[in-house]
């Protein structure tokens, strides 16, 4: 079990903090130094990359998360209340 909520955390921190570094690093300091033409061609070459990574993040956060909640007894066992 810590084997699987480690890899669902790894999973969740590349998907979510790619796309912080997305939006709040690379996307400003490309508007910041690049012309249009060649703002273009970067981003789709980085994003391209990043979301084939993050397709991967996905399947891994879904297979451990479910792989989770069946560990702990199933959903019944893990709803509040």
């Amino acid at each position: 079990m810590t084997v699987s909520l480690l890899l669902h955390l790894l999973a969740a921190m590349l998907w979510i903090g790619g796309m912080a570094f997305a939006l709040f690093a690379l996307r400003p300091a490309a508007i910041a130094t690049l012309q249009p033409p060649q703002r273009l061609p970067l981003m789709s070459a980085a994003l391209e990359r990043f979301f084939r990574l993050v397709m991967g993040a996905v399947v891994v956060v879904l297979a451990t998360g479910l792989h989770l909640v069946f560990a702990a007894g199933g959903f019944a066992a893990v709803r509040p209340g």
